[in-house]
C-alpha cells in the first residue's frame, strides 16, 4: 500500500472514535525563521485529502483502540481509511509501555509513533479507560488523552508535514462502522 492510500476495511467492524489533536508545528521558513503555527486533526485531514484528491469535508481523523492506530476515514465510515500514526502492537514490546488495571479499564501508556513505513518518528503518553461490556468481550465506551510529539524530515512524506510537532489529544464520541461488516 502507499503511504495514504485509502484501504477497504476488515471483515469485522471496527471500533473507531472521533480524535481532537491540538498541537503546534515548528518549521524552517524560507527566510530561515524557526516559526510555530497550529497543528490540529484539521491539518491531518486536509493534507490526506490532498493526497487523495477527495473533499475533507467527507473525512475524519480517528483512534482505533484495538489496532493501537489513527486513521483518517471518511465521515460516514464505509469501510476506507487511511493510516496516520501507529502505536506498537505486543509484538514490539520494547517501543510500548503499558500500566493496566487488573480489570482491564485503564491503561497508562508511554509509546513509541510509527509512520506508514514503520519509522520511529515520535512518542506519545496517554491515559487511556475503557468500559468493557459484562462478559468482557465488546469495547462499549473509550477515553483517551494524553499528549504527543513527533518531527520529519521528508518533504516527500505525504502524510506528515516536515517539522517538529507537539501537543494533546483526546478521543470523542465513537463513529460507528458502516462498512457492512
Amino acid at each position: 500500500m502507499a503511504i495514504g492510500a485509502m484501504q477497504a476495511g476488515s471483515a469485522q467492524a471496527v471500533d473507531m472514535f472521533i480524535l481532537s489533536w491540538k498541537g503546534t508545528l515548528y518549521y524552517t521558513n524560507d527566510a530561515g525563521k524557526v516559526v510555530a503555527k497550529p497543528y490540529t486533526e484539521r491539518d491531518v485531514v486536509n493534507r490526506i485529502a490532498a493526497n487523495r484528491g477527495v473533499s475533507p469535508s467527507s473525512l475524519v481523523l480517528v483512534y482505533r483502540p484495538l489496532y493501537l492506530d489513527t486513521a483518517v476515514v471518511t465521515r460516514s465510515n464505509t469501510g476506507d481509511w487511511a493510516d496516520y500514526l501507529q502505536m506498537p502492537d505486543e509484538s514490539n514490546p520494547a517501543a510500548k509501555t503499558d500500566m493496566t488495571n487488573a480489570s482491564r479499564t485503564q491503561t497508562v501508556r508511554e509509546a513509541f509513533l510509527f509512520d506508514e513505513s514503520s519509522t520511529a518518528v515520535g512518542t506519545l503518553f496517554g491515559i487511556e479507560t475503557q468500559r468493557w461490556s459484562s462478559d468482557g468481550s465488546t469495547l462499549v465506551g473509550e477515553s483517551f488523552h494524553g499528549k504527543f510529539q513527533f518531527a520529519n524530515t521528508d518533504p516527500n512524506n505525504p502524510i506528515l508535514p516536515v517539522g517538529v510537532v507537539s501537543g494533546s489529544f483526546s478521543t470523542g464520541g465513537r463513529l460507528k462502522d458502516n462498512s457492512g461488516q
